[in-house]
């Protein structure tokens, strides 16, 4: 066989796109499949578990480390600060106002909150039973500012999202990267290949009322053209499903 040949070559252009797209695919079903949590910023997902001790970690933060199971758990950050959440069955479905959950926070040096989730809609109260709103973090730096109170560091329901594995949300947009994959398909087919090209000069319908159907050296650079832009959107889409929007400064 002919290494050197153009059907050789067609071979290899092919194996090495699926080569391409089976490991984009085998990325994206390991990233999508991955569960987080957000705090200061940053992305952690569980990194090991022994017991009922989990650790997690990001690729900037500090890990953080969540003991114990059922109703009560411990959560440590920054390796020494130490704060017990209670998943509270108090009040729970009962009027008036029929709580879906309700989780006591206990910060160090005996300050609780209370967060009440209904709907899926967390409301948070300080212990004087006033509404608390978490601030945004402040930044010296690029690192969260250490001065702030510690729950306004780590708001109450941002540590109830990490205590709690059934409220880890999964990553990503997947829909984004189904259609960023067909979109890349189909533009490698319009850029690659003549018969795709032939075959999108008849559906286009523009042979209609001509005299000699066939289509010319401009409908073949036009294909490959609009095969080009259509990569090049492929890739804004992956970025998005990745959650990378910022890169195309948008």
């Amino acid at each position: 066989m002919d290494l050197h040949s153009p059907r050789s070559k067609q071979w290899a252009w092919g194996l090495a796109a699926a080569l391409l797209l089976l490991s984009l695919c085998l990325f994206a079903i390991s990233y999508f499949s991955q569960k987080v949590f957000y705090m200061e910023g940053d992305t952690y997902k569980l990194a090991a578990e022994n017991g009922d001790q989990r650790r997690y970690t990001s690729t900037f933060g500090p890990a953080i480390v969540v003991s114990g199971s059922g109703s009560e758990r411990i959560i440590t950050l920054d390796g020494k600060i130490q704060v017990k959440l209670v998943d509270s069955p108090e009040g729970i479905q009962k009027p008036p106002k029929m709580l879906d959950r309700l989780f006591l926070v206990d910060y160090p040096g005996d300050i609780r909150f209370r967060v009440e989730v209904t709907n899926g809609l967390p409301l948070t109260y300080d212990s004087n039973g006033e509404p608390y709103f978490a601030f945004v973090t402040a930044y010296i730096n690029g690192q969260p500012a250490t001065s702030l109170p510690i729950w306004d560091r780590f708001p109450p329901y941002e540590l109830i999202k990490a205590a709690y594995p059934e409220l880890h949300e999964r990553r990503g947009q997947p829909i984004y990267f189904i259609l960023g994959l067909l979109v890349l398909v189909f533009g490698w087919c319009e850029f690659r290949y003549e018969r795709f090209q032939r075959l999108s000069y008849w559906l286009s319908l523009r042979w209609i009322g001509t005299d000699n159907p066939e289509p010319n050296d401009t409908h073949f650079f036009l294909c490959k053209i609009g095969g080009i832009f259509m990569m090049l959107f492929s890739l804004y889409l992956f970025f998005q499903s990745f959650g990378i929007s910022g890169f195309w400064g948008m």
